[in-house]
């Protein structure tokens, strides 16, 4: 074979290959998602158990708020007795002997209904608390959702990103096969050197090296998205505007600081006086209905506690006196106050206090730390885009040169090596522009995750 032959064909080897990377990598790198395709992706994280723990611990906490707000509680209780008198050793004579001898069951029931109209006091106090709990519980259900979809959008990301590698990684090692082979016939036409068939070879192994490595860079990357969104993929990254709000830190600072307050009204309202009246009336049959109120609630009560058999008008004693000798109740009146001062009620209300003043300390320091991490995200996302435009011209750089080599080449004014050179260097570009782009939505994704915002519900 003539010289002119074999540097044509090492000439047509160029085009193929070149051609094969216009083909398939660059417009790879440069491709990007539809937002149907994202939410699809996202969607495969509903079943994920994190998810499913924190929305359920967000119904049971909304679930104890309804509960302390029921309107009304009912409960009741059924008592058996049963009373047996025996006469004594030295019986009585009739008919006082017949009036010690009883032997019967009294069965009552009784049935209490505790009114709710409103909260006030100490229920107050527990709603309050149970309110704080069920915003907790649904703050840390968007953070985590928030964070897990960051993740899930990463990770396929990194496969994106990682399949683009294999595939430059591929083409660079075609090229440099080519290369060899191109070196081979050169030296064996007599117009290259043993060195040069080396170094053409030694570029073959390397590119095989850097193939094995991309491989297994895509595994890895497969394996991580597999445990999050299973075999869902992404074209490549796509336009997203970063987000702003309010901190979850804050919300937990003022929540913090809402509890504390509770805590300081509970603390010193258990050194105020408990006034407890009631009103009950009694029937003849022994019955009862009862109301009675309470100061630390103002939680009203409604009791009716049935007679039982052999009971009397007094509240169910036994009849043994003559007739007209018990005394009949119609009705009785009842209030009590109850006051406890002791060493224990001043510390619980002095630690209180010192709580309050402690959670607004970590409400200003929780501002202090969102205005940090605000600048972090603003200069986080400056310079992603910075690298992003130094990448878009360092691969224009790239593929004039790529270009300008294999024109060279094929008018035999560059070697074998230097195309190879020019052609990964272009490849290398083109996942830097990859890296570039992912850096850049990685970087507008942080403040999703940072601002506890779902992207689920931002994508239209």
């Amino acid at each position: 074979m003539s010289r002119r032959a074999a540097r044509f064909l090492a000439a047509f080897g160029v085009a193929v290959a070149v051609a094969v990377a216009h083909g398939s990598p660059a417009p790879a790198a440069t491709a990007s998602a539809d937002p149907t395709e994202v939410q699809a992706l996202l969607a495969a994280l509903d079943g994920h158990p994190a998810l499913r723990a924190v929305d359920a611990l967000a119904t049971a906490a909304a679930r104890r708020v309804q509960a302390v707000r029921a309107p009304l509680a009912l409960s009741g209780q059924v008592d058996v007795r049963r009373l047996r008198v025996e006469p004594a050793s030295d019986p009585l004579p009739p008919p006082l002997d017949e009036l010690f001898e009883i032997d019967g069951a009294t069965e009552t029931y009784s049935v209490r209904l505790v009114l709710r109209p409103f909260l006030f006091g100490d229920l107050a106090d527990l709603g309050d608390q149970r309110r704080i709990e069920a915003e907790r519980a649904a703050l840390q259900a968007r953070e985590t959702r928030a964070a897990l979809e960051v993740q899930a959008l990463q990770a396929a990301l990194g496969v994106w990103l990682a399949d683009l590698g294999t595939a430059l990684a591929e083409d660079g090692l075609a090229l440099a096969e080519l290369a060899e082979v191109g070196a081979r016939r050169r030296a064996d036409a007599g117009g290259a050197s043993a060195l040069e068939v080396g170094r053409a070879e030694l570029a073959r192994r390397e590119a095989e090296a850097a193939l094995r490595d991309a491989r297994r860079q895509r595994d890895l990357a497969a394996a991580r998205a597999a445990s999050l969104i299973g075999d869902a993929r992404l074209a490549g990254p796509f336009d997203l505007l970063p987000v702003a709000g309010l901190p979850p830190d804050i919300t937990r600072a003022a929540l913090d600081l809402a509890l504390a307050d509770v805590g300081t009204r509970n603390a010193e309202r258990a050194l105020w006086p408990t006034v407890q009246a009631g009103y009950a009336w009694l029937f003849d049959d022994g019955a009862s209905l009862s109301f009675g109120l309470e100061s630390r609630t103002l939680q009203p009560a409604l009791s009716y506690t049935s007679g039982g058999a052999g009971a009397s008008g007094a509240g169910g004693l036994v009849d043994l006196a003559p007739t007209g000798v018990a005394p009949t109740v119609r009705g009785a009146f009842s209030v009590s106050i109850a006051w406890s001062l002791s060493p224990q009620a001043f510390l619980e209300a002095d630690a209180a206090r010192h709580q309050h003043d402690a959670a607004e300390a970590g409400l200003i320091a929780a501002q202090d730390r969102a205005r940090l991490t605000q600048s972090a995200l603003e200069a986080a996302l400056a310079a992603a885009d910075a690298r992003r435009e130094l990448a878009e011209l360092e691969l224009e750089l790239a593929a004039l040169e790529r270009d300008a080599t294999a024109a060279r080449f094929a008018a035999g004014g560059a070697s074998e090596l230097e195309r190879l050179a020019a052609h990964l260097t272009h490849g290398q570009a083109l996942l830097g522009l990859a890296r570039a782009r992912v850096e850049r939505l990685s970087a507008v994704l942080d403040s999703y995750a940072t601002y506890a915002v779902p992207l689920s519900e931002v994508l239209p």
